[in-house]
């Protein structure tokens, strides 16, 4: 029911939202789950847990009960054992994301890596003096 993706900032130190995307009306902020991004971070490795409110590799966050996701899906961008960004993915309704889901959006996400530059580019700026 919502999507990010989000790209490590170099200079910041940090992961920056750069899309999101929610299927709920209106233009809520789409929130992800700490716990479940800090978990693919140390690992490098997807993580797709079809119940996220029971996964004991989850414990019960309080991002997870908040956010009511039921099932989640969170795919790394590594290249050369860096990462680069996430893909999170999260639902709240009946639907459990597959390990089809995972083995696809996995596939993108590896592509879509090796096409992303090394370092994020400073925001440029439109203004100029004079």
């Amino acid at each position: 029911d919502r999507g990010s993706i989000l790209l490590f900032d170099e200079q910041n130190r940090r992961l920056r939202t750069m899309a999101s995307r929610s299927r709920r009306p209106g233009n809520a902020k789409v929130k992800i789950s700490k716990t479940i991004v800090k978990e693919v971070l140390r690992t490098k490795d997807s993580l797709l847990t079809s119940d996220a409110q029971r996964d004991q590799r989850l414990d019960m966050a309080m991002s997870i009960v908040d956010e009511n996701i039921k099932s989640a899906l969170c795919v790394p961008l590594v290249r050369q054992d860096k990462i680069l960004g996430i893909v999170f993915l999260d639902s709240e309704s009946g639907r459990a994301f597959t390990r089809e889901d995972c083995e696809l959006l996995t596939a993108i996400a590896m592509q879509a890596a090796i096409c992303r530059p090394v370092a994020m580019p400073p925001a440029a700026s439109t203004r100029t003096s004079g």
